[in-house]
């Protein structure tokens, strides 16, 4: 197995980041550093028969876990408990696909960090993304990666890497959600950016500055699962 730590990080002016704080400008900081003759995480068992957690049950969870006052991290937060889970996850994906896999810590964020698997380790041609959420002790998930300007074709996670990983997040502790699930509209108490987006589009139709049937409308408003536990707040 390959180990590491996460490292605190210098931000510009001085500050320092390890993971606890949000501190600067959204964005993710470098913070795995692979580091000789550190003692290894606990090998992550995967549970023989195990089944991923059916949809609705997982919808539960995600409705349990929000806190409309507390959109970055819940009430309970810990750090020491979320560094150790993120390090678990990233050792097992460095495990599985190589040490090219970089972790990144999130800022003003409710999620608390991402791994990037490389396209050239995936075996999809494409890169994997893999986020962990600071709520449900753990909410994770992951996602192909299509860049910008390259058509999305049909490249999904397989079925094999899925239960590899909702595995990995059950030895963890954790809940992995599938990227689906997430995409559904959101319907929970919280007030997320997109609805102080169809607060200001209102109050702009109001005064006249914008037409209520413009086009530029049609989305605005519409939140979902994933902008809720895995988006910058």
């Amino acid at each position: 197995m390959i180990v590491g730590t996460l490292r605190s990080t210098c931000l510009p002016g001085g500050e320092v980041f390890d993971g606890g704080g949000r501190v600067g400008a959204p964005g993710l900081i470098e913070c795995w550093a692979p580091v000789p003759g550190t003692p290894p995480s606990p090998t992550l068992e995967l549970t023989e028969g195990h089944h991923m957690l059916p949809m609705d049950e997982i919808r539960t969870l995600l409705l349990k876990h929000d806190d409309p006052h507390h959109l970055e991290r819940p009430a309970d937060f810990d750090l020491d408990t979320s560094r150790e889970c993120f390090t678990r996850l990233v050792s097992a994906l460095r495990e599985r696909f190589g040490p090219s896999c970089s972790g990144g810590l999130a800022q003003d964020a409710s999620f608390y960090g991402v791994v990037n698997v490389p396209a050239a380790a995936t075996g999809l041609g494409r890169p994997i993304r893999v986020e962990m959420s600071n709520f449900g002790g753990y909410f994770v998930t992951a996602e192909v990666v299509v860049e910008e300007g390259v058509p999305g074709g049909e490249a999904s996670l397989t079925e094999e890497f899925t239960t590899w990983l909702d595995g990995i997040c059950t030895a963890a502790g954790c809940t992995f959600v599938p990227a689906e699930l997430l995409r559904e509209p959101y319907d929970g108490p919280s007030v997320l950016e997109a609805h102080r987006d169809e607060e200001l589009v209102a109050a702009l139709v109001a005064a006249g500055e914008v037409n209520e049937d413009e086009d530029d409308e049609e989305g605005v408003g519409q939140a979902y699962w994933h902008d809720r536990y895995f988006e910058y707040m």
